[in-house]
């Protein structure tokens, strides 16, 4: 294989993250395929009943490697999903291992009607 010049390399790409949604009458489950990612490179946020996943996948750098072909690009994972708004977003957790994001949110639990005790004479 010859080459003249440096090794070309491929410009950022962008891809829809894979998810998997498991809903129950007490949580919302989450799970995105983000191999390669690492929990400092993924950020998760939630405004106005949507949920919304970016996570980095870093460019390889190996030190004093020469390249004939670099193909490997950095890649950026993106998801929007509309939840609504019937989580408790203080008590959701977040588990990132072998490559898969966890996000479990807790459904708030209806208030149920309660006696108010009276007092009095």
């Amino acid at each position: 294989m010859s080459s003249t010049g440096s090794p070309k390399t491929s410009p950022s790409i962008e891809v829809t993250a894979p998810i998997d949604v498991i809903a129950s009458e007490q949580e919302l489950v989450i799970r995105a395929d983000l191999p390669g990612s690492s929990v400092e490179l993924i950020d998760v946020r939630f405004d106005e009943g949507t949920l919304s996943l970016r996570a980095t996948i870093p460019p390889r750098q190996l030190e004093s490697t020469a390249y004939l072909l670099r193909e490997f690009a950095p890649t950026v994972y993106t998801r929007s999903l509309e939840i609504g708004e019937q989580f408790d977003l203080d008590q959701v957790s977040a588990d990132y291992e072998s490559g898969v994001l966890t996000l479990r949110l807790p459904v708030v639990q209806a208030k149920k009607p309660r006696r108010v005790p009276i007092t009095g004479g």
